[in-house]
């Protein structure tokens, strides 16, 4: 990752925010949060396993994202340096 990659993410955001036929990560991120939602937030009304269950929620979605990005940075780096700055800046773009 190169302070190019940065640049040219923020500005392709900028040109074309985020179109709805491209795949975008943080939609897919929603969908998870609402999956993880409606499985562990069933009962409110236990303040402690309200705030236990969100903080799970945030726990996993953290974690996964994370590997997700680090996942495919890295196979991205497998294929060659282009394909990373390519990588990388699609995810900058996106996010």
């Amino acid at each position: 990752m190169t302070p190019v990659d940065y640049i040219l993410g923020y500005f392709l955001d900028l040109a074309f925010g985020d179109p709805e036929v491209i795949p975008h990560p943080v939609r897919g991120i929603g969908k998870l949060v609402d999956f993880l939602y409606a499985k562990f937030k069933k009962d409110r009304s236990d303040r402690f396993l309200a705030i236990l269950s969100g903080v799970i929620i945030w726990l996993i979605t953290v974690a996964s994202t994370g590997f997700a990005v680090s996942l495919l940075l890295a196979l991205s780096r497998l294929i060659g340096e282009s394909a990373a700055h390519l990588v990388t800046i699609y995810l900058i773009y996106s996010v």
